[in-house]
């Protein structure tokens, strides 16, 4: 039992987890329009977690806020065309000044 305990334990943890190719460096938090996100960039890609409680308004307000706080917290533009993900999650391809 305590081992079904600690297995169960394990995989749940690493579903908050940011994945292999996002693991370093840690985490750009931003705040945008009531939304909060960690956002871990690796190259070009940028992924999104939504960090705080609560329902999101809409499905395209949360897209919109995600691209702001992108803009705002890491100085790029999302290609719209490669925005993924859902309520809780989004990956985007970027482009960066620099």
């Amino acid at each position: 039992m305590r081992i079904a305990a600690l297995l169960m334990f394990g995989m749940l943890s690493g579903c908050f987890a940011p994945g292999i190719t996002f693991q370093s460096p840690p985490p750009q938090r931003v705040a945008m329009d009531g939304y909060t996100f960690d956002l871990y960039f690796n190259g070009q890609v940028v992924r999104g977690v939504r960090v705080n409680r609560g329902k999101p308004v809409s499905r395209t307000h949360f897209q919109a806020a995600f691209v702001r706080a992108v803009q705002a917290g890491l100085s790029c533009d999302v290609l719209g065309s490669t925005l993924r993900g859902d309520l809780v999650l989004l990956t985007a391809e970027t482009i960066c000044p620099n």
